[in-house]
């Protein structure tokens, strides 16, 4: 059995290579004397419910729209590269199933697309170029389990079984069998890191998951809307006409406003973890999403894009050395996110070139007409 408690990291920018911790247990059964595993090996997926995908999600096959789960490998993702009329898929799983339909070795459009209930690919089109696309797995559980058979196998352990997700049953006498293999993630300051400066929407949905399964023993996007909110409740940010159904912010249904955000960067700068949040997120000129952009400008900022939608929110220091928390979200799509990133940029440097203090005791001392 493999049991996963959400560690996203299995992934680039954590691991050179996604599939090493697997390799690593394969090697340690090897060194084992392992050589078969009798019946069948048992992906523990159950300290997250199997709502993969969250409410509201628009499209669920763009890389950026990975499902969530307990046990994810390489963001929930694989490559599918088509070369030379030869199909590679990375990582390679069983579970994966490629079909083409009407593909010709010769130039023309290629079309790479997924099931939508299943983990079968479908390639139509022309081959006569080097083409890849990135796409989200259907299920995250069965497709990290798939992948950890083929190593074990490529390593010369047999399995006499398949790769399956475990019952609710098996989950609850796992606790007493041998633990023969443990890997830790790096700290969470770390993934945050990558998190916010990179913009990051699978890491934000396995964090997002994993509030409610420290909490309550499993992880729901329900169980952790309510932590969240609970949390800003005590903290004392007005949470009105909030509306939280993901962690990365990608569902049509998510409602927020600059007052909360604002209220809630300033409850954490003013917290003892100031000064380690501010360092997660990306600086103008330097790292992240704003390596390329506002350079110059003494920012630590999130940015947040969807089609022609975008805001950006965090903490600009202003010429009188005074640091100023700022939000803007943007929803006229009718104007073209690169013209409300440009109104952004003008907003953000306005507050930076003021050179008087601002007497604001609260955010909430702020009125906007």
């Amino acid at each position: 059995m493999l049991s996963g408690t959400g560690d996203p990291t299995w992934t680039y920018g954590f691991f050179d290579n996604p599939t090493e911790v697997l390799e690593k247990m394969a090697d340690y059964l090897k060194f084992l004397g392992v050589t078969t595993i009798e019946g069948d090996i048992i992906a523990d997926d159950l300290a997250f419910d199997r709502h993969f995908i969250p409410d509201g999600w628009k499209n669920e096959q763009e890389c950026y729209t990975s499902p969530v789960g307990a046990l994810a490998l390489n963001s929930n993702q694989v490559s599918v590269r088509v070369w030379n009329s030869r199909v590679f898929v990375y990582p390679s799983a069983p579970e994966v199933k490629v079909v083409k339909n009407n593909f010709k070795n010769s130039c023309g459009d290629m079309f790479i697309n997924r099931d939508s209930y299943s983990d079968t690919i479908f390639i139509n089109g022309y081959a006569g170029y080097d083409y890849t696309r990135i796409l989200p797995v259907y299920n995250p559980s069965l497709f990290t389990i798939s992948v950890f058979k083929e190593i074990l196998e490529k390593n010369g352990i047999k399995v006499t079984g398949q790769a399956r997700e475990a019952s609710l049953f098996e989950s609850f006498y796992k606790n007493g069998m041998y633990k023969w293999y443990e890997n830790q993630s790096c700290y969470l300051i770390e993934i945050m890191k990558q998190m916010n400066k990179e913009s990051d929407n699978f890491l934000a949905e396995q964090l997002f998951k994993t509030i409610s399964a420290n909490e309550v023993g499993i992880g729901t996007f329900e169980g952790s809307k309510k932590i969240i909110l609970d949390f800003c409740a005590r903290a004392g940010i007005n949470t009105t006409g909030v509306e939280i159904y993901d962690g990365s912010g990608l569902s049509l249904k998510d409602r927020i406003s600059a007052g909360m955000l604002s209220s809630f960067l300033e409850y954490i700068y003013n917290s003892d973890f100031g000064p380690d949040f501010m360092n997660t997120l990306a600086r103008a000129g330097i790292d992240g999403t704003l390596k390329y952009r506002l350079s110059g400008v003494p920012l630590y900022a999130k940015t947040g894009t969807l089609d022609g939608y975008s805001s950006l929110s965090g903490y600009v220091k202003t010429k009188a050395g005074q640091w100023i928390v700022f939000a803007i979200i943007l929803n006229n799509g009718a104007c073209g996110t690169g013209y409300l990133k440009e109104v952004e940029n003008n907003i953000v440097t306005a507050i930076a070139g003021y050179s008087e203090k601002i007497d604001i005791k609260k955010i909430e001392d702020i009125v906007v007409n």
